[in-house]
């Protein structure tokens, strides 16, 4: 990430604060051209040196956050997106508190997901765009001018913060039960709450490219290691199957699941799913949903399947990706508030007495990164090879980081669809080409 925007307001959507902060590339990374050309980052931003680095502002956006607490933080697709990028960004610059806009008050919600919901409770209230293929889409940059927002700088982060203001303004007072709802739904002590009532329930999803769906649902069972995963029944596809609840054995549960695997929905307590009541239930899914929650037997056979899965998830070997492990604990969180306002000498010494094997390898990294000079000459030669082999990795690798092969690869199509110049072109590719020197400069080999 090179550009973080927010915007604070009151519950009228008046402007408080707002900040619209970019650092500098992380030495370590190729950008990816399409994403340059998306959100019209130049090279020349990249490679700022009056610039912050991606540490430095690490540490700008925690403060923010603990300045701003308590707060509701939304975004548009952030919970997909933005917030699993922020929760890099803290993790892999080791700030304290991963889940800041988790904690001490501080909730999160989704403005697509609300934008699903008055597709399937208010659907006159809004314009929906569509795509070629006549679908409705549901994408910022389309969204907002089809319901009167003209001054969208789509894909810049200010841009797309002002234009969810927008639509939230514009959602609140046209569909004030939603956003009411919203609010509710973005504490997860209030969803589960909600789940454990026994009341027939309505959940809103979106699967692949489709329509917003409003299913019929109840609670069936939750993930013994992570509380917040929990599991619900479509009582929609329930009776599609023409199951008979009463029959639910120890085999049939399985068996149901292989005959449709949209019968069991998992769900995230603290990701704000919209989840209400049905206040006009039919017989049939009050009868349901009464057998369902009283259904110790159900609700074990699920937790169980998530335990199976959970136990038969392999651990990752990439750093990145062992993010959600286990939590930092409290001697190691203590490390990271106090390294905050040291110099990057005493991070060194710090780093040492880490406990985590993750947090002492993102130590390294940061010195890599902040402070090479601080490494041995070895040290920095074994991270430069290293970096330049990532880089150099071919296609049937399949390289989870933009490598040269996928820069010229991008390069090439971006040009094909003329949303580049030649001279553009030559600027990136010059850019790329430099790539190596440059990183062989700031680690000082010779």
């Amino acid at each position: 990430p090179t550009q973080f925007a927010a915007i604070l307001t009151d519950e009228k959507f008046n402007e408080i604060e707002a900040v619209n902060w970019r650092c500098q590339l992380s030495h370590h990374i190729l950008p990816s051209p399409k994403a340059l050309n998306v959100t019209k980052t130049t090279v020349d931003q990249l490679i700022d040196k009056s610039l912050p680095t991606l540490f430095e502002m690490a540490r700008k956006i925690q403060n923010l956050i603990v300045k701003w607490t308590p707060a509701i933080w939304i975004g548009y697709n952030s919970i997909n997106f933005d917030e699993l990028i922020l929760r890099q960004i803290f993790y892999q610059n080791l700030q304290p508190n991963v889940y800041a806009t988790q904690i001490n008050g501080n909730s999160r919600s989704d403005l697509l997901t609300l934008m699903y919901a008055v597709h399937g409770f208010y659907p006159l209230e809004f314009s929906w765009p569509r795509n070629d293929s006549g679908s409705h889409t549901f994408k910022l940059d389309r969204l907002a001018p089809e319901n009167g927002y003209l001054k969208h700088d789509a894909h810049d982060a200010l841009g797309d913060v002002r234009a969810t203001i927008f639509l939230a303004k514009r959602l609140k007072y046209k569909c004030p039960p939603i956003w009411k709802h919203a609010i509710r739904c973005s504490s997860k002590h209030n969803l589960n709450s909600l789940l454990m009532s026994g009341d027939p329930l309505l959940l809103v999803i979106r699967t692949g490219s489709g329509s917003p769906t409003v299913r019929n649902i109840a609670f069936v069972g939750r993930s013994t290691d992570d509380q917040n995963k929990v599991a619900v029944l479509d009582l929609d596809i329930l009776m599609e199957l023409n199951v008979k609840l009463d029959n639910i054995g120890d085999s049939n549960i399985f068996d149901l699941l292989k005959k449709d695997r949209r019968l069991i929905k998992i769900i995230r307590l603290n990701s704000a799913p919209f989840i209400i009541k049905n206040d006009d239930p039919s017989k049939v899914i009050m009868d349901n949903t009464e057998k369902i929650i009283k259904n110790v037997y159900l609700h074990q056979k699920v937790s169980n399947l998530f335990l199976d899965v959970e136990r038969n998830n392999e651990k990752s070997k990439f750093i990145e990706l062992q993010i959600y492990d286990r939590f930092i604990i409290d001697k190691d969180k203590a490390i990271l508030n106090e390294i905050s306002s040291c110099s990057w000498e005493e991070r060194k010494s710090h780093f040492k007495n880490l406990n985590d094997r993750r947090l002492k390898l993102l130590g390294k990294r940061l010195l890599f990164l902040e402070a090479p000079k601080l490494l041995s000459e070895n040290a920095r030669k074994k991270s430069f090879d290293a970096i330049i082999h990532r880089w150099n990795q071919d296609e049937k690798e399949a390289a989870m980081w933009t490598t040269f092969s996928k820069v010229q690869e991008e390069l090439n199509e971006l040009e094909a669809h003329k949303l580049l110049t030649k001279t553009e072109k030559k600027r990136f590719e010059s850019f790329y080409a430099e790539r190596p020197e440059n990183l062989r400069i700031h680690l000082l080999i010779d």
